[in-house]
């Protein structure tokens, strides 16, 4: 009975990770009053809250102020700094397409040479673990007289609606994935995507308030954030490569994303379609999400009318003056008194 109770909960955090869902699958691991966890379960638990622990430290490494300093570009905004060998780059922009526009850009990988060919001239899916985890490979333009480099990470994709009003995408080059580098890239020098490496997209809306009767409150609009802590391996980054990067190259990657993602068609069309069991009910969480912000932060009214007065006479109002008047007098005499 224990077995199965376990089993069947197993197979129902598999269906939650397929969609990103890691805050519920540990509840249910966690689950008040079900059956111990065998060894399994025990070491998937222990798997999703390293996994998590690595998302916080994400979140807080984008987040803290102290160590990304001042800002460079405008639309979108460029950090940068270093760590001995590592180079830390951050990016943030706010899109005006729904989230799940700029998702299907950062999920279908092997598409990216389509738009951005010059610094992605390949790009590799190299396994699909689940709708939302996979593993892929690229090949990075560098300027001359660099040459490129090769670059393989495993990325995880998270739903963090509920909690943060986020999803969250975290980017590493492991040494399972270093293994399995594609052959049309294993002469290249490798570049490594280390911890700190991660995408957050958070789901925005154009629309103040909802409008009773009016069009529905819906995530049209996104904010994206991108750190990338860069190891180059073997290669010197001199300061001339830095600036080539933030001032020529970002930009440009930026300008050119924004022309695709305002307009999806084509295999990006054909593949939101195929993964619409991903794409389709994320949608609708995100719009959910916006539709309930709008909502508690819409302005509440007060009917400030005041209630009707009642009409009253001549000599009305004339007893009432001299009545206040009579009662000042009173007062005034106890006082000297």
């Amino acid at each position: 009975s224990n077995r199965a109770d376990e089993t069947k909960r197993l197979a129902a955090v598999a269906d939650l990770m397929d969609r990103g869902q890691i805050l519920q699958s540990i509840a249910l691991l966690r689950q008040p009053g079900a059956a111990a966890l065998g060894t399994a379960g025990e070491a998937l638990l222990r798997d999703l809250d390293e996994k998590l622990a690595s998302v916080d430290s994400l979140v807080a490494h984008m987040d803290a102020p102290q160590i990304w300093g001042k800002h460079h570009g405008k639309g979108m905004l460029l950090w940068h700094y270093t760590e001995g060998n590592m180079h830390h780059f951050k990016a943030e922009a706010i899109l005006d397409v729904p989230p799940m526009d700029m998702l299907v850009i950062l999920r279908e990988w092997d598409l990216v040479p389509t738009w951005n060919g010059k610094n992605v001239p390949q790009a590799i899916v190299v396994e699909e673990q689940s709708l939302v985890s996979l593993r892929a490979a690229s090949e990075l333009y560098l300027p001359s007289p660099i040459s490129n480099r090769s670059n393989i990470f495993d990325a995880w994709g998270y739903d963090f609606l509920e909690r943060s009003g986020v999803l969250i995408i975290e980017l590493r080059t492991t040494p399972e994935s270093m293994a399995a580098m594609p052959q049309e890239l294993q002469h290249m020098e490798a570049a490594y995507f280390r911890e700190g490496t991660g995408i957050r997209l958070t789901p925005l809306t154009s629309q103040t308030a909802p409008v009773p009767g009016g069009k529905p409150v819906t995530a049209d609009r996104c904010a994206f954030t991108y750190t990338l802590s860069l190891d180059p391996g073997s290669l010197h980054v001199p300061s001339w490569l830095v600036n080539v990067l933030i001032t020529v190259i970002a930009p440009f990657v930026h300008s050119q994303l924004v022309k695709t993602v305002s307009s999806i068609k084509g295999e990006y069309a054909a593949r939101r379609k195929q993964r619409q069991r991903l794409y389709g009910p994320l949608g609708k969480r995100c719009d959910a999400l916006v539709a309930r912000q709008a909502k508690e932060a819409a302005p509440v009214t007060v009917d400030v009318r005041e209630a009707p007065r009642q009409r009253r006479g001549f000599f009305a109002a004339i007893r009432s003056c001299c009545g206040r008047s009579s009662q000042r007098g009173d007062s005034q005499k106890q006082s000297l008194t």
